[in-house]
């Protein structure tokens, strides 16, 4: 009985320390302008400039879901991922990464990054730099192709429109058909 006691308390810290943890993380929720800067090769070398992008984030504790490349008002791109809160400032700073929503052995879109900068100050604004890298397969016109796309966005608001998950999108996509995702 003393055991299960004690048990009862280790698991009731647990539980405010987690909470508390929780509370402090670095919230990266929010709209955030900035652009992405792809060098990619599909046979040839060239370099492809997504200029005044938008960028919507919802967090929920240390997931991210993220929507990304904002083209004739829909998100070309979608992700989900993890944020690490830096071990010195937790409320403001951290690293993030994130795949995207379709990325799995043998899909036609794959993609993976990591935010190696993730700064959230108190009034709102903040800075999100990421390195991501992904392959696309070839369709229609297009040759398959491989790159590396450096991403620089500052937040802007920090409301929160609800970027779906991954799951939820995946529900769409099949009631709606499958849409192609890739990098234009």
């Amino acid at each position: 009985m003393r055991n299960l006691a004690v048990l009862g308390v280790v698991i009731g810290l647990a539980s405010l320390v987690l909470g508390t943890a929780q509370a402090q993380s670095a919230d990266l929720t929010g709209i955030w302008l900035g652009e992405q800067k792809c060098d990619r090769f599909d046979g040839d070398k060239f370099t492809t400039k997504f200029s005044n992008d938008v960028m919507v984030i919802s967090q929920t504790g240390d997931e991210i879901r993220v929507a990304a490349l904002l083209v004739d008002g829909g998100f070309e791109l979608l992700y989900q991922g993890r944020v690490i809160d830096d071990a010195k400032d937790p409320s403001h700073k951290g690293q993030a990464s994130f795949t995207e929503c379709t990325t799995a052995p043998g899909s036609p879109y794959q993609e993976t990054g990591r935010a190696t900068k993730v700064d959230v100050k108190t009034r709102g604004d903040g800075k999100f730099e990421a390195t991501s890298i992904f392959f696309q397969a070839a369709v229609e016109d297009f040759p398959a192709d491989t790159g590396t796309c450096s991403w620089t966005y500052k937040r802007v608001d920090t409301e929160d429109v609800g970027v779906p998950s991954c799951a939820e999108v995946g529900q769409t996509l099949k009631a709606n058909g499958a849409q192609e995702r890739r990098r234009r």
